[in-house]
């Protein structure tokens, strides 16, 4: 069997049949899915035992609500075939997902790592191609230039990527089942250390449909440990940038990165739904803008930052960064 196919669900009976469709619709046909319910109160199991009972490639296995990590990680240890791909239960294969990656990794033999561009599929904003900066329909990237394809918001999913599974299995590689947000960026970085090949091989085509609809998402709405993932995030892709021998330009995106996350961590933080008192919270996010790890971020960030956010930053009192914030956004709307 060429591939494992992971689907974690939880309560989807609105999006999980056009998932499912999409994945049995593939024109590659040698693959096993195994789809995790990870204990949903609706009519998902039902759902998915329609396919179970039709298709014999199609496997369904039943968990107490454990999260999206636990599901994925449960579905890899029954997984059986060379290479492994993670599909969302809201998301959707196109038809020649699976015959693409077929054919780039019998062209790369020795690779490791394949990943696809994707399309964003926004209820509000409409449909966006994420793809790689190439005319290229593959392109031949290395580890090294992990930070520009982060850039170009490929390089944190895993739904995007298959995998192979010897390199998963033989080196115990997991999803963190302790955070809700970035765990697939972590998975990422870990296989992509254990390649003993450092090629990714991308399709530079959006054969991956991914629905992120409008409103609150999980990137956007008030979470009290953002600052605590962030930080982790930041040190777990932080170990591999010297280990990889990241050039200059990788490590400045790399500090713009961190920049990004704790200064959004900071205004999550000042979020009106968050109960701590003001006091509070301006004690947190000064302690952020003192820390050394976002002084070096900051210092050594690609992105240019605007003198006044700099100087707001030197003095080290959120009270001035929302001062900044607001003549930003008075700036904006006297532009347009």
């Amino acid at each position: 069997m060429f591939f494992s196919i992971v689907i974690p669900v939880y309560n989807a009976e609105k999006s999980l049949r056009r998932c499912l469709e999409s994945v049995k619709a593939q024109t590659f046909i040698d693959f096993e899915v195994i789809i995790v319910d990870d204990g949903s109160a609706d009519s998902s199991g039902g759902i998915c035992r329609e396919f179970t009972d039709t298709d014999g490639r199609f496997r369904y296995v039943y968990q107490e609500n454990k999260g999206v990590s636990a599901a994925r990680n449960r579905g890899v240890s029954e997984a059986a075939a060379q290479f492994i791909a993670f599909i969302d239960c809201d998301d959707e294969y196109t038809a020649d997902y699976l015959l693409k990656f077929y054919e780039a990794t019998t062209q790369h033999p020795t690779c490791g790592s394949f990943w696809c561009g994707y399309a964003s599929i926004d209820s509000e904003q409409g449909t966006k191609a994420v793809l790689y900066g190439s005319e290229k329909k593959l392109v031949t990237e290395d580890r090294s230039s992990i930070m520009s394809l982060y850039d170009s918001f490929l390089a944190a999913a895993v739904w995007n990527k298959v995998f192979r599974r010897e390199i998963i299995i033989d080196n115990s590689i997991t999803m963190p089942e302790d955070i809700s947000l970035g765990e697939d960026l972590l998975f990422n970085f870990e296989y992509l250390d254990n390649c003993r090949n450092t090629e990714i091989q991308l399709i530079n085509e959006p054969l991956y449909r991914y629905h992120c609809g409008g409103g609150a998402s999980l990137n956007t709405k008030y979470r009290p440990d953002l600052l605590r993932i962030y930080e982790r995030l930041s040190d777990g892709m932080g170990k591999y940038v010297d280990k990889w021998g990241l050039d200059e330009n990788e490590k400045g995106r790399y500090y713009s990165a961190v920049y990004s996350m704790l200064f959004r961590a900071m205004k999550n933080n000042y979020s009106p739904v968050n109960p701590m008192k003001k006091k509070e919270k301006l004690a947190v996010n000064n302690g952020v803008l003192k820390s050394k790890r976002f002084v070096e971020a900051a210092a050594k960030a690609s992105d240019r930052i605007h003198p006044l956010y700099k100087m707001a930053f030197s003095i080290g009192d959120y009270r001035l960064v929302r001062l900044v914030d607001k003549l930003a956004e008075a700036k904006a709307k006297i532009k347009r």
